[in-house]
């Protein structure tokens, strides 16, 4: 009985937000009608996060008023696109909220940051993560570059590259999720799998860490790495990863910790990489999901796979065995993450 009252609670809510949703998006229209017959240019901007469906996914872009879909402001049950308007004064406004906002960017995270608070298995740990609150780490917190350069010398590790371009916040963070992997997953670098941290110069490259076996080292891309708000930026990314099911944390420190998840992937023997590939394969085959293709990504299968680990963790067992580092690095590991692990600490 509690379980059906709180459903129909649900259905109620959510048609009642449909209702009004809908007549602001009506609003929201006229609005944009009002100003493409004043002369003015007018951009709709539709885009799921990743909460939705196939038919949602085919209405997203940007559109001007004349080309935009019949479709563009339609919604169902439980939809939750971000829809807005660029307005004559080049801010946004929300379709859903009236609200406007100095840039899309602004809208994007608060909508995120909204749907990630309205969901039940966050806790306030990963929230305070999620606001950028970062809690106390065992490493020495460097007050230059140099000093970060002596923390990571301290731990057998070499910095090289661009590293003196990054910044220091990141820096630090870099180092105490490298001291984190260390204490929970032992020395990678007496075990052979990590010397150092490299930062790139290349424009052309798009990421935030990359782990290169080749040379035992974490890349990162200082064009990604280098400014005051990169870590805002990293943090931003991640919230719409994980609420897209793509990746298994919202944590600004995602990208990173999961490279190094690699380091810890080329530690383990053939046996351990066996029982994971069975793990990975058996884990599918129960989801009824037949194929992972990162190019062309199934928004319901990631929503799926995303309640057990992430999209992308189901990829190959290198993947998963990286995501599931990660997610157990991030704290309160769900079930997946938590056998992994536990098989690669046997």
């Amino acid at each position: 009985m509690g379980k059906k009252f709180d459903e129909m609670l649900r259905l109620m809510d959510s048609g009642t937000r449909n209702i009004v949703q809908s007549a602001n998006d009506e609003y929201c229209k006229k609005n944009a009608e009002f100003r493409a017959k004043a002369g003015l240019e007018v951009l709709i901007i539709r885009e799921s996060l990743g909460e939705c469906c196939s038919w949602c996914s085919d209405l997203e872009g940007v559109y001007t008023y004349d080309t935009a879909p019949d479709d563009v402001y339609a919604r169902h049950r439980d939809c939750n696109c971000v829809v807005s308007t660029r307005t004559k004064k080049g801010t946004f406004q929300d379709a859903w909220s009236k609200k406007e906002y100095a840039n899309y960017r602004e809208h994007r995270i608060e909508k995120a940051q909204e749907m990630l608070r309205e969901r039940r298995d966050l806790d306030e740990e990963t929230l305070n993560r999620i606001r950028g609150i970062v809690s106390e780490k065992e490493t020495k917190i460097a007050s230059t570059i140099e000093d970060a350069k002596k923390e990571l010398k301290k731990m057998g590790l070499e910095a090289s590259g661009y590293y003196d371009k990054m910044n220091l916040e990141i820096a630090n963070a870099v180092n105490a999720e490298i001291q984190n992997a260390f204490s929970i997953f032992g020395n990678l670098h007496e075990k052979g799998t990590l010397d150092g941290v490299r930062v790139l110069k290349n424009k052309n490259a798009d990421y935030y860490a990359a782990y290169r076996h080749s040379m035992k080292e974490v890349n990162l891309l200082q064009h990604n790495v280098q400014y005051k708000k990169s870590l805002a930026k990293m943090k931003e990314d991640s919230v719409f990863e994980y609420t897209k099911g793509i990746w298994s944390t919202p944590s600004e420190m995602h990208s990173v910790r999961h490279e190094l998840g690699h380091a810890v992937q080329y530690t383990l023997g053939p046996d351990k990489i066996t029982e994971i590939e069975a793990l990975r394969v058996d884990t599918l085959n129960k989801l009824g999901i037949k194929r992972i293709d990162l190019d062309n990504v199934s928004i319901a299968d990631a929503l799926v796979t995303g309640e057990k680990l992430s999209y992308y963790g189901f990829a190959t067992y290198g993947e998963m065995i990286a995501e599931s580092v990660a997610e157990y690095m991030n704290g309160h590991p769900r079930e997946l993450a938590k056998r992994v692990v536990d098989i690669i600490l046997r």
